[in-house]
This record gives structure tokens, sequence and C-alpha cells, in this order.
């Protein structure tokens, strides 16, 4: 009994000791130049040294003893409050910090970098989260945060949208411990020609789907290494279709090629002039999965159908291919539709974001493509109009706007010219 306090006094003066060693001030380093070197001391990029100091001027970087055995420990650290650069740090503070890492890529194979940026740490709301952020060089040439998935914490990669920028999936933070809640729904990212927005929400990712990280960078930085190429990002590339062939004499010679599975169960009876090669390469960037051809509803019939609507607006002899995608409600089925139109290298690519539950061409006396009016996913009008590369919106009507135009619906106009 005796020794009792004496042990406790002993506990005392050893966590106090502790305590002082914690909040004792550690060494730290914030010029962006010296930062810069250390964050991309093991990256490859082809990023300017301005460039590179833009992604460090909110890094810090502190060097301490973490396991006290005489070593220096070193954490790069990202800082949300610029006076946070200056304030006098302590170990007490790295169980706080966010240890940084890079990512570049090159996704649309343009020699202009996008950088993928992770912050690991416990500062938004959970345990521990890792968001991964991406940055992508406006028309300033400057490089501007996409904030629409700015706290997705894994984010991959998948061929579907236009303009050559992948459609992104990312996964929602993880809040670790006893409350830990795991993601079953993920949101899908689709490029618009300007930025990144919310396209739709789905279930796990696909297994065809690429990790940015484990995937899409290191590959692009090999690449770099090997060659010093900065458009030969092998991980994801896009698919190239040639055109069609231009007479019956060329298919009849024409190296015949097999329709995937996929494919045939997409284009299932649909009269078009699509080559086999590209209904097969078309269907990939659809959202046409393997589990859509299994999943049935009570009444035996696909919970997901697809249907295939060829139109030629320009009668040019090259299709506009328009999918409709019918989900059954509760009460009503809805219906929304994706446009896809080949650019100039003979490549079909989809209009950026989905059409909409329907579609009416406008009869306004326009030549070539005609404008769209379609019920928004918000569920008002909208016009969208072709901008001399794809079907873009051009403007949301104010609700209970009186449609005093006269339209056709397109599957009428696909079912007019299917019978020629």
């Amino acid at each position: 009994m005796r020794t009792f306090p004496a042990l406790l006094l002993l506990q005392l003066i050893a966590h106090t000791l502790q305590a002082q060693s914690n909040n004792s001030p550690i060494q730290v380093i914030n010029n962006p130049a010296k930062v810069a070197d250390i964050l991309f001391n093991r990256v490859k990029t082809n990023l300017s040294q301005k460039e590179k100091l833009f992604f460090a001027k909110d890094i810090i970087y502190l060097v301490y003893d973490d396991d006290q055995d005489g070593k220096k420990d070193t954490l790069l650290t990202y800082i949300e409050n610029d006076k946070d650069r200056y304030k006098k740090y302590t170990e007490d503070d790295i169980q706080r910090s966010s240890q940084v890492d890079i990512f570049p890529t090159d996704m649309n194979r343009d020699a202009v970098e996008e950088i993928f940026l992770r912050k690991s740490g416990c500062y938004i709301g959970c345990h521990c989260t890792q968001p991964i952020q991406l940055f992508i060089k406006d028309k300033t040439g400057n490089y501007k945060l996409q904030e629409a998935m700015a706290e997705e914490t894994r984010l991959y990669s998948r061929i579907t949208s236009n303009l050559d920028f992948p459609d992104l999936i990312g996964s929602p933070p993880e809040c670790g411990g006893m409350n830990n809640i795991i993601p079953t729904k993920f949101t899908v990212y689709r490029w618009n020609g300007n930025i990144y927005q919310v396209y739709q929400k789905q279930k796990l990712p696909l297994k065809t789907d690429k990790s940015i990280e484990e995937d899409i960078s290191p590959a692009y930085q090999k690449a770099i290494k090997n060659s010093g190429a900065r458009d030969t990002d092998t991980a994801h590339k896009q698919p190239v279709l040639t055109p069609g062939p231009t007479s019956r004499k060329e298919t009849a010679t024409a190296i015949p090629a097999t329709l995937s599975p996929l494919a045939a169960y997409l284009f299932n009876n649909t009269k078009t002039k699509l080559t086999t090669e590209e209904k097969n390469e078309l269907v990939k960037i659809t959202e046409l999965t393997a589990m859509d051809t299994l999943e049935k509803n009570r009444k035996g019939e696909p919970k997901i159908q697809y249907r295939v609507f060829p139109v030629d607006f320009n009668n040019d002899g090259i299709e506009e291919i328009f999918i409709r995608v019918k989900t059954t409600a509760l009460i009503l089925p809805i219906y929304k539709y994706a446009c896809y139109v080949k650019d100039l290298s003979g490549t079909y690519r989809p209009a950026p974001g989905r059409i909409g539950q329907g579609v009416r061409a406008i009869l306004n006396g326009k030549t070539g493509f005609p404008d769209l009016l379609v019920i928004g996913e918000s569920g008002r009008n909208e016009i969208w109009s072709w901008n001399k590369t794809t079907y873009a919106r051009r403007q949301v009507l104010p609700q209970n706007t009186a449609i005093n135009f006269r339209t056709v619906d397109l599957e009428k106009i696909s079912s007019f010219y299917s019978d020629k």
C-alpha cells in the first residue's frame, strides 16, 4: 500500500514529460520552392516549375522524430488556412495533419496534364478520410479544382464521356470507427466541355473501371519515364473507330467481324447502317452492362431496357444514334435518352449528359440538325441545339412556359428513317 502513491507519482511524471515532448515545437519548412522539390521528388510529371509551385503553395513540410529513434521523420501536410503556415507545430499536430500525394495523368491526351491531389487526414467529420481532388487547366491556362468531386475518397476512370475525357466514378468518405459507413452508391461524374458535373448514381464500379491511383497515373508516369512522351497513357486508351465502308464492294472485301454479346443485345432487330465494328465500339461507351441483360422484373422483362433509334438529321450518310433507357418506377416507367454522334475522327462520342425523359424535334425551318425539345431531368422543358460538334443544352424554359411551336417525336423520325 505504501508503494502505490509512489507508482502514481512516477506515472504522472512520465505522462507530464511525454506531454511536454509532444508539445515541443518541431521543424517546419514552409518555403514553396523547397516543398515543391519534396512533393514532386518521386513523381514523373511534365509540369513546369511554376505549376509545381502552384500545388505546393498550400503545403508545408514537417520534420520530427516520431518514434524517438534519433532519426528524422517527415510529413507533407496540407494547410487549410494560410495563417497555419507560420504557427508553431508540435507532435500533437502531426496526428491531425494530412499527408499529401500527387498523381498526374493526361486523360484526354492533349499533352496538358490533369493533377489528382490526395489529402490523407482526419478532418471532414469522419474518423479518418482521404479525399482525392482533381485539378484541370481552364481556358486561361490556370489549374482549377473540380469542386463537384472535391470530397471523393476514390476515383475510377471509365471511357464513356465526350471530348476524350473519361467518366469518373467517385467513392464517398468512409467514416472509420464504430460508426463506419461503407458506401453502397457511387457518383458518376461526366465532362461537359468545361468542368466535371454529377451525371448519375450507381452501385459498385464496374470491373473494367480503372483506379486513378493504382492504374491510370502509374501507367502515365511509366510512359514519361520510358519515353518522355506525354500522350502515351496506355492504361486507358480511348477506342478509335474507323469510318465504315463507303460501297458494297468494300463491304464484300472487308474482313468479317463478330458482334459482341452486348452489342448483339443492344442492337437486336435495329435497322442501322452501323458496321459490326462500330456497334462493338459504340456499346462500350454506353451505360449498358452485362448485369442489365440478366436482371429481370416480376414480368420476366429486363429491369433496365435499352432501345436504339438511329437517325440522319443532315442527310450526310452518317447516322446519329439515340439510345432510350427505360426504367420502371413505382407507377409509370421513366424514359431517358442519350445521343451519340461521330466526331471528325470518325469516332462516336456521347452528348454531354443525358438529353432527358423525352425527345422531340422542333419544326422551325432549320435545315440539317434540328433543335430538340426535351423534358430535362429536372422536370422542366429544355432546348438542346447542335453546336457543330454535338448536341448540348442551350436553354431551360421557365415553368409552365407554353409550347407554341410544332414538334415531332424522335422515335417517329427514326421509324420513318429506318423504313426508307
